[in-house]
């Protein structure tokens, strides 16, 4: 059959508007370019500028400051929990804080509107970095921290006093006399390992006593060798001698059990029935007030870095951003 005058196929005109074809929902027909650039807010279709997209109002402050401040959040936060020991509920600050970054970015980038994109992708670095320095810390101090501050603290303890009536202590502080008696550590080390580390110890004494039963012994790892040159601690001149005693996983250690046993057959000693290995000091309140003040002070110094290279970050990106119709300012 001939083709109708004006219809589908005719070759005598376009087919009527929407012939064949339907817009998606929502979508206006005349659509804009997919291009997509982060750095370039210029040059997109009316239609999109019809929408509100680029209605923007980031200024450099907030490029500078919000990231910032994210930082600050997380690292306040891990520092807090250090003090309180919520180190489980801590977990969800930076797990909240990527969360809504995340849909920040996404909401502002399927919108075009790339200022809030660029402050949400620098807002997410921020978060990721603050993270991960606060979760080092919390291994490497803040929980050590936390541990030791919420035991008991001895003073003037005997080295011959039983060490079953302080299972609850975190610290030690011993008589002046008391010492390491280095001359009978022993370094224990596994030799089906190539990797294994050597496991020391050393009695923990009065010299005027002649006390082989030894209630306390100085422990660390890879400080000694099997017989001596045991450095596993530190004494200031006057001998005043103070001791952290070592978690409960420590304790149970097969390592140092071994170490304890081979040290009670080479010098004919004997170990208590409730013995506790302690890390030698000079000052255990001290070291575990540090642990929480160093940790503040790395994070008061990444906390001054991370601003100033923020400063640099939003001074670099302003001239990439096309103030026209929203931006920078």
């Amino acid at each position: 059959l001939p083709a109708r005058p004006g219809g589908a196929g005719s070759g005598d005109g376009p087919p009527p508007p929407g012939y064949g074809a339907s817009e998606p929902w929502g979508v206006p027909p005349d659509r804009p370019p997919s291009e997509h650039s982060i750095l370039r807010s210029g040059g997109l279709h009316p239609s999109v500028k019809q929408l509100g997209t680029l209605h923007t109002h980031i200024n450099v402050a907030e490029l500078i400051f919000m990231p910032w401040a994210l930082l600050v959040i997380v690292l306040v936060s891990f520092l807090s929990a250090g003090n309180s020991g919520s180190f489980v509920t801590i977990q969800f600050v930076p797990v909240l804080l990527l969360a809504l970054n995340l849909w920040f970015v996404r909401h502002h980038y399927i919108r075009a509107n790339n200022p809030e994109v660029i402050l949400g992708v620098l807002c997410f670095v921020a978060i990721v970095i603050g993270s991960a320095i606060a979760e080092y810390a919390l291994f490497a101090s803040l929980a050590e921290h936390y541990r030791l501050s919420k035991g008991a603290s001895y003073f003037n303890v005997w080295p011959n006093e039983a060490a079953a009536g302080k299972l609850d202590a975190t610290t030690l502080v011993f008589t002046n006399r008391t010492l390491v008696d280095a001359s009978r550590s022993f370094g224990f080390v596994d030799t089906m390992s190539e990797t294994a580390p050597v496991f020391c110890v050393a009695p923990v004494i009065d010299p005027s006593l002649d006390e082989r039963r030894i209630q306390y012994w100085a422990a660390g790892i890879d400080c000694c060798e099997p017989r001596g040159n045991f450095s596993c601690y530190r004494t200031d001149s006057n001998g005043t001698s103070g001791a952290v005693v070592m978690s409960k996983d420590m304790q149970r250690a097969a390592g140092f059990r071994h170490a304890v046993a081979g040290a009670e057959g080479a010098y004919g000693l004997t170990a208590g029935d409730e013995y506790l290995l302690v890390g030698w000091t000079q000052d255990p309140v001290e070291f575990c007030h540090n642990l929480w003040g160093s940790t503040a002070t790395l994070f008061g110094i990444l906390a001054a870095v991370y601003l100033f290279i923020s400063v640099m970050i939003g001074a670099a990106v302003k001239p990439f951003v096309d103030t026209d119709g929203g931006g920078f300012s």
